[in-house]
């Protein structure tokens, strides 16, 4: 175990790939790679050892860019990885901190100019091709701390099966006229004990924000994300508080947080299909968003482990989710949804108290639209209820500055055109107030 500063060039001349790699094995298992400010030229991914430290002066001056002209290198990885070579070998290196870097994809280099369509994401082809030159990897027991992942052709950061992992205080954007490709900015499955924590994902971002599927007990706390959605898929327990997800403009871009089913994953290669449970959501901000500002949803018939067959809700209903004192502005439609559950089992309960909920929109541009839950139409109101037994309702605060735009309802029972099944429910001072 040593500490080694990485001596590589920081014109552009010479790729630092090399440079590296020797940094690496002179620094040994558990050592540090201290990387000076400069932009480093990376020709090819780079696998740390297990326990290794890359420790850059700040992401504001410590540069690693992918060079675009050696993209092929980057087929289907990502330019700081958990696996040592090939591309996804069965070894994975444990316990990496990656601290004060940026990560630059240098996606910009293959001549694309900003995407200005749908969610902010190009189309790929010859010069930039999909999957190829992600951002980070993360394995088992990673700490990636204070980077900025930008300009990312591929997945920006990955975690799969990155268990006891932490994201912290990183900066995900497309400055400086970066582009990103469509894969999410923080993404994965199969984790436990994953914490993301005080991170900012800028509004130029493409992808989704977080999306995580197919894990247990993860923290989601302190970040900002203004483009796109919080997503939970599948998670057996965890924490998203103190968020705030916004848009500038309420457009089809416009987030959420959404926990919800992974049944879409029922394949042979996940094994077993889940609805989320045991969460807590609470403190979040959601700001502007393009459907109800948090949803809670399941299948109501879940997929076995790998069988795609349809069980009658044998392998998971959402329950034990406890959505309290979350605040949301200007939502489409509904400001929280809660539906899909298994209609039979009343201890597959959810629990709405105590949040504010101003302004439901019952449509952008005055078109008067209702919000589709799949299942039925829900007009404008605080909250809607699709089937299910929810253990309270309570003490939520529907505000509306205008009566132009805004819902008076505080609470819907049931879609329109669907028949209502809410059962086992307590609903009691919720108020609409008009001002």
């Amino acid at each position: 175990m040593a500490t080694v500063i990485l001596n590589a060039a920081t014109d552009w001349s010479t790729s630092a790939s090399t440079a590296l790699d020797n940094a690496k094995t002179a620094a040994g298992v558990g050592g540090t790679i201290i990387i000076p400010p400069g932009i480093y030229r990376l020709t090819q991914p780079f696998s740390p050892l297990a326990g290794q430290t890359l420790l850059g002066q700040s992401y504001l001056t410590t540069v690693l860019r992918c060079d675009f002209s050696a993209i092929a290198n980057f087929a289907g990885t990502s330019m700081v990885r958990k696996y040592e070579p090939p591309p996804e070998s069965a070894v994975v290196n444990p316990d990496v901190s990656v601290i004060g870097l940026c990560i630059d994809g240098g996606r910009s280099q293959c001549g694309r100019p900003t995407a200005t369509g749908t969610n902010n994401e190009e189309a790929y082809g010859a010069d930039c091709p999909e999957g190829a030159a992600g951002g980070i990897s993360l394995g088992s027991g990673w700490l990636v701390s204070r980077c900025r992942i930008t300009n990312v052709n591929g997945p920006k950061t990955g975690c799969f099966g990155s268990n006891n992992a932490r994201i912290e205080y990183c900066v995900w954007d497309n400055d400086d006229g970066g582009t990103g490709g469509q894969e999410d900015n923080l993404g994965g499955g199969g984790c436990v004990d994953l914490q993301i924590v005080g991170n900012v994902f800028k509004a130029n971002c493409a992808g989704s924000g977080i999306d995580i599927t197919t894990g247990a007990r993860l923290l989601v706390e302190d970040n900002e994300i203004a483009f796109r959605s919080l997503i939970m898929e599948g998670i057996q327990g965890g924490i998203i508080r103190r968020n705030v997800v916004y848009r500038a403009t309420q457009d089809a871009d416009a987030g959420s947080i959404n926990i919800k089913s992974n049944t879409a994953y029922g394949s042979a290669t996940i094994a077993g299909a889940w609805c989320s449970r045991d969460f807590v959501i609470e403190n979040n901000v959601v700001v502007n968003s393009y459907s109800p500002g948090i949803i809670i949803s399941s299948t109501w018939d879940d997929k076995g482990p790998g069988d795609g067959v349809k069980d009658a809700g044998k392998y998971g209903q959402a329950r034990g989710i406890y959505v309290r004192h979350n605040t949301v502005v200007r939502p489409f439609g509904l400001g929280i949804y809660a539906g899909g559950q298994d209609r039979a089992r009343v201890d597959r309960h959810i629990e709405i108290v105590e949040n504010t909920i101003i302004d439901p929109r019952a449509g952008t541009a005055g078109t008067g639209a209702e919000w589709n839950s799949g299942a039925g139409h829900f007009a404008c109101a605080g909250i809607g209820l699709g089937s299910g037994n929810f253990a309270q309702i309570i003490g939520n605060r529907v505000i509306r500055t205008s009566s132009a735009v805004s819902s008076s309802v505080a609470v819907v029972n049931g879609a329109r055109g669907g028949t209502p099944t809410v059962k086992n429910t307590r609903l009691g001072d919720n108020v609409l107030v008009t001002l």
